[in-house]
């Protein structure tokens, strides 16, 4: 085979390598909307650059249809993954699916197949011809019907690609990313419609090849610089670097692919030796001196949790999220991990806690029941001892109950805290309580409003009256079986001092003497 070297095959060589460049830069990638096509896409340009260069080498006719069904094989499909592109990023999922995209491939497997064989049919080209442009031997080829079946197909295929990146939605890509789709879609089209038509103003070094070159970056551009974490990027990148929460973006392999200026100073403060890189390392290689911390932040699944770092006054602690970073057909693209510093609060809680601590101490400690009872639910928040006793409860086993449950009369409830609303302060409230067994008992309660667990609150004490409460009603009885007796009594001798007066005034009546002496009223008691 002689091969024809000359300075017109540089340029598809440019855009070979670059293509290649391409797919190399969009692997990291391939997971965002219309990555994968645009990948298959370039490397389709890789090898129809090479075949092309390849075609350009070759001398003889035999060797040229060769490159050049080589060279169709890798083109055809291109249209297509134009369209699966474009549908990716529209969201229009429903056309990606395996009927769909059958129906799509069968007429560019049809003009393969039928490309290849065409020898025996002649159903593609008629015949094939060498012919010289005076710079070196070119392949002129006579199409026939299924070349023409095959270029309207691509020719639709692009229609229906722009079409759908016209068609106004509120869904991706944005319209920066549709123009410079668009501008990758036609500008190469036309370019082969120049070419194809013998029309290329730069026969024969190849308009095509140049026009390719420059739309693939276009289209790179429109797809990753302009979607990949950048919708805004300078206001991205004010708003990413200026946050106090630290945020790591991992890939699927652990890798930090993003982290801000709080991430960076955060990690810093936690590894012994100064880190210049943090792009690309492996955040498991990074922390391999701290594994628990690499264990959370690796973690493949939502974790909430809170990590620190020392030990003493020096303890540094920081609240953790790790969240898996999804696409929209819900495949994890990779972690976002949010760091906060919370040493500061952790002083403050732990100061907090201590000093409750000791205040329950005090509680526990006291000589008589104390309860403490949430003012905005009414919940049963605190007991002591004491307290357990008075309302039979187990310790522990009230917390979270209704206190009105334990009145005898729940309005009594109310009453205690209207005035305790009113005045601040309720002393010697008398009220009928129950225990968690159902038996009453009197008791003096007074109270005051307090915080508790950072919540307003009751404090409440008791005072037990229900002995002096028995004697008060055993007494207030008597005094009422007293009062009824005497008044019977009274009324009896009033009555029979009236029946004696009535017989003696009788018996006057008839002449006789009295018989009952009356005696003189008293003056001091007219009963």
């Amino acid at each position: 085979m002689d091969w024809n070297l000359t300075p017109y095959l540089l340029p598809y060589l440019i855009a070979g390598w670059l293509a290649l460049l391409l797919v190399v830069t969009a692997l990291p990638h391939r997971r965002s909307a219309g990555a994968f096509p645009f990948i298959l896409i370039q490397l389709l340009v890789f090898f129809g650059a090479i075949f092309q260069g390849l075609l350009i080498l070759s001398t003889d006719l035999n060797s040229k249809v060769f490159w050049h069904n080589l060279l169709l094989t890798s083109l055809v499909l291109v249209p297509p993954l134009w369209l699966m592109l474009v549908l990716d990023m529209r969201n229009q999922f429903k056309w990606l699916r395996p009927l769909p995209v059958t129906l799509m491939l069968i007429v560019p497997v049809a003009a393969l197949v039928i490309a290849w064989t065409n020898p025996m049919h002649r159903l593609f080209f008629w015949h094939a011809q060498l012919a010289s442009n005076g710079f070196y031997p070119t392949l002129e080829l006579s199409w026939n019907i299924w070349f023409w079946i095959s270029l309207g197909h691509g020719t639709l295929m692009l229609l229906a690609a722009l079409v759908t990146l016209l068609w106004r939605d509120r869904s991706q890509p944005s319209w920066a990313q549709r123009f410079g789709l668009m501008a990758a879609i036609l500008l190469p089209a036309a370019a082969l419609a120049l070419d194809l038509f013998g029309l290329d103003p730069l026969a024969p070094f190849g308009l095509t090849a140049g026009v390719v070159t420059i739309t693939s970056v276009i289209a790179a551009g429109a797809i990753f610089q302009i979607r990949l974490f950048k919708q805004q990027p300078n206001t991205r990148d004010a708003i990413f670097q200026s946050m106090t929460t630290g945020v790591i973006v991992l890939d699927n392999h652990n890798h930090i692919a993003d982290l801000n200026a709080a991430a960076r100073r955060y990690l810093q403060s936690v590894l012994e030796a100064p880190q210049q890189r943090w792009q690309g390392v492996d955040i498991s290689e990074l922390l391999s001196g701290l594994p628990e911390w690499a264990e959370c932040l690796t973690s493949p699944e939502i974790t909430f949790t809170r990590l620190t770092h020392g030990s003493g006054a020096g303890a540094v602690w920081f609240d953790l999220q790790v969240t898996p970073l999804m696409d929209r057909r819900a495949r994890t693209q990779g972690r976002v991990i949010l760091l906060q510093d919370v040493s500061e609060s952790k002083q403050v809680e732990d100061t907090i806690l201590a000093s409750e601590k000791r205040y329950r101490q005090l509680l526990d400690g006291a000589p008589f029941p104390i309860v403490i009872t949430s003012l905005h639910d009414n919940a049963v928040l605190y007991y002591n001892q004491q307290a357990s006793q008075l309302f039979d409860e187990a310790p522990g086993s009230a917390i979270g109950n209704p206190a009105p449950a334990y009145y005898v009369n729940p309005a009594h409830r109310k009453e205690l805290v209207t005035e305790l609303q009113r005045s601040g302060v309720v002393s010697n409230f008398e009220v009928e309580y129950k225990t968690g067994r159902g038996k009453t008992f009197w008791a003096l309660t007074s109270a005051s409003k307090i915080s508790y667990l950072s919540q307003p609150a009751i404090f409440a004490s008791f005072d037990d009256i229900s002995d002096r409460k028995q004697i008060e009603l055993e007494l207030n009885r008597t005094l009422e079986e007293l009062t009824l007796f005497n008044q019977a009594m009274v009324g009896r001798e009033q009555r029979m001092i009236e029946l004696k007066e009535e017989i003696n005034r009788l018996l006057a009546e008839l002449g006789r003497d009295a018989k009952y002496p009356i005696p003189p009223p008293d003056r001091e008691n007219p009963q």
